[in-house]
């Protein structure tokens, strides 16, 4: 059995932390793994187990994979949880940059200058989410980048 993966299951999931498919389930199943993880599994299924898409595995293949993603995780929790939350606040930045180019186009000053105000609140934490990503990912690793 072959399962039908997108990538916009996978987008939503992290922008709202809850398991929305039958996949995210089955990883917390596998895993034993909080379901607030899920999202963070199938990235990691993803890019670092499977270097591909996940629409190609089989149900076996998929749960080994889960316990391999979920193995890493446990290595460096705080690393992949601050990654998990820069995905989130680039996801915020793009909203919000989306709600202040609408609001330009209503000409309300005051709009646009709160529209702008949250802009650079996501902005600056993303850069912020960026750089602990980047210390931790050093620490953990011994990389950077």
């Amino acid at each position: 059995m072959y399962v039908n993966y997108t990538k916009e299951m996978t987008l939503s999931a992290m922008k709202t932390n809850k398991p929305l498919n039958f996949l995210h389930e089955m990883f917390c199943q596998t895993t034993g793994a909080s379901p607030r993880l899920a999202p963070t599994i199938e990235r990691l299924m993803c890019e670092d187990i499977f270097h591909s898409t996940l629409d190609w595995q089989t149900r076996e293949e998929l749960e080994q994979g889960a316990r391999e993603a979920y193995e890493l995780y446990k290595l460096a929790p705080q690393y992949f949880d601050t990654w998990t939350a820069l995905l989130k606040a680039v996801y915020k930045r793009m909203g919000a940059n989306e709600r202040l180019a609408k609001t330009r186009t209503q000409g309300k000053p005051e709009a646009i200058a709160k529209a702008e105000a949250q802009l650079t609140r996501c902005q600056q934490r993303e850069e912020w989410l960026g750089d602990l990503s980047l210390r931790l990912g050093e620490r953990f690793f011994g990389e950077r980048g």
